[in-house]
């Protein structure tokens, strides 16, 4: 089609020029013939013969528009018309007529007179004589052209119409197999590689279809084994992953555990300081007074005074070792978590911190119904809370510490948050070890699938946060 319409537009614009060409070659062929028969006439002067040839010529002629024969001064001797009514614009085309002279020998070899122009060809001169002028109509080169270019456009239409329809049979032939190909390939992107295509034609749609069916079925054995391979590893998580949840599960039984039998271990050592410790204490300090009450009843001596001075240190010490033993059982088994519960434990044991010399000043915030915290759960916050506000006390040179402690009820678990915020001197948490507090505390949260977050850095004081579900923390040391 590319091809008929470059032909076309050449036609086009060739057309005008083939026509000027046409009418440049006709008028010099006719101005060269009349010019070739008008020495005779405007040598003589008797232009009927000339007149009754160019008539005719002009009659004959349809191309021709005028004719007209000049002679050598340039006047006009002959003009002849085309009398139907044609027009001109085919152009002008000049032929000069020239003198054709016979050179004569007045004697030949035999002394008579003859022409050598019958034995020689004819001669022509230089000298002119006139001039021969044709004008042409353009309507015969153009009606010429016309049905030329009309020839060829109709050749051109049944050759593009024929290019069309092999073009289209060609189209089709190709679509078939290509369009089952692009059908084949969605297939197989959307997953399904058990794809089977019927290879029917050769060459390279062939090789192509027959590539298709080659690569869904490498596909589909692919598939294949990787989804079994999938099923096996799936498998294998699955069976690890259980192994981890009871291991998991069975680890935190064991910590729990552990801090079962740790809590029940400092429950007897406080029995014991509270029941032995604390009587034999006791019973000292009443024999130092009874020492005390006899020495006054006795005259004053020397070892009246040094037997006194004994008592009163005796009886001085035992009373520092019963506070401190009493201390000690608090620590061990803070008997104001049975009485005050979590929130009472937790404020009394911020006020003995701040009574000690160089402590900071603690504010304690509280919110939620703590009566749901009981048992190990509560043991455990109190311990978490006691390591924290320990480490505030020993390592953060803060001036103000605020502790809160909240217990948050919804409809999936109610939740137990504690917080310790201070403004001490914080520390890099990348370059420094983890101690034994943190990772105890971190161990007893992990046994009660809570969390715990600390925010730190240098210069910015500590933030510690931890979250206890209270549902899996329910139970009973």
């Amino acid at each position: 089609m590319l091809m008929a319409i470059g032909e076309l537009v050449y036609l086009l614009i060739a057309g005008p020029i083939d026509v000027r060409q046409d009418l440049r070659e006709h008028g010099e062929i006719v101005a060269a013939a009349v010019a070739e028969n008008s020495e005779y006439g405007l040598t003589s002067g008797n232009l009927n013969d000339l007149d009754r040839v160019v008539r005719s010529l002009v009659l004959a002629d349809k191309w021709i528009y005028r004719i007209e024969v000049f002679d050598a001064q340039g006047s006009r001797r002959l003009s002849i018309s085309a009398a139907d009514g044609r027009s001109d614009g085919g152009g002008r085309f000049d032929a000069r007529v020239f003198r054709r002279t016979l050179q004569v020998d007045d004697f030949g070899s035999d002394e008579l007179p003859h022409f050598s122009g019958e034995q020689r060809e004819r001669t022509e001169s230089t000298e002119a004589i006139g001039v021969v002028r044709v004008l042409l109509s353009h309507e015969i080169a153009t009606a010429k052209q016309k049905r030329r270019l009309l020839l060829q456009s109709v050749l051109l239409l049944i050759v593009g119409s024929l290019s069309i329809w092999v073009a289209t049979l060609l189209g089709k032939a190709l679509h078939r197999p290509m369009d089952t190909a692009i059908r084949a390939l969605r297939e197989v992107r959307s997953g399904n590689y058990a794809v089977k295509l019927n290879v029917d034609d050769g060459g390279e749609m062939g090789e192509l279809l027959g590539a298709i069916n080659d690569m869904s079925g490498s596909l589909d054995e692919f598939k294949s084994d990787l989804e079994g391979k999938v099923l096996a590893r799936t498998r294998d998580l699955e069976a690890s992953r259980n192994e981890a949840l009871k291991a998991d599960a069975e680890k935190r039984r064991l910590i729990q555990k552990v801090d079962s039998a740790v809590e029940d271990e400092r429950k007897s050592i406080a029995i014991e300081i509270h029941d032995e410790l604390n009587a034999t204490l006791l019973g000292a300090r009443y024999g130092s007074r009874r020492i005390l009450d006899m020495v006054a009843a006795m005259p004053p001596s020397q070892e009246g005074a040094v037997i006194k001075e004994s008592a009163e240190t005796i009886d001085r010490i035992t009373s520092d070792l019963y506070s401190s033993a009493r201390k000690i059982v608090r620590r061990l088994r803070p008997e104001v978590l049975d009485m005050l519960g979590l929130e009472g434990a937790v404020e009394e044991m911020l006020q003995t911190y701040e009574a000690a010399p160089g402590a900071p000043s603690f504010t304690f915030r509280s919110a939620g119904d703590f009566s749901m915290v009981d048992g190990a759960l509560a043991i455990t916050a109190y311990r978490l809370m006691q390591e924290c506000v320990s480490n505030v006390v020993k390592h953060a040179q803060a001036k103000e510490v605020l502790v809160m402690a909240k217990v948050k009820a919804s409809d999936d678990e109610p939740v137990l948050k504690l917080t310790v915020i201070d403004d001490g001197i914080g520390f890099d948490p990348e370059s420094v070890q983890e101690g034994i507090g943190l990772i105890g505390m971190k161990e007893r949260v992990y046994a009660f699938a809570g969390s715990l977050q600390l925010k730190t850095a240098k210069g910015a004081g500590t933030q510690i946060d931890i979250r206890l579900p209270i549902a899996k923390g329910k139970s009973s040391v």
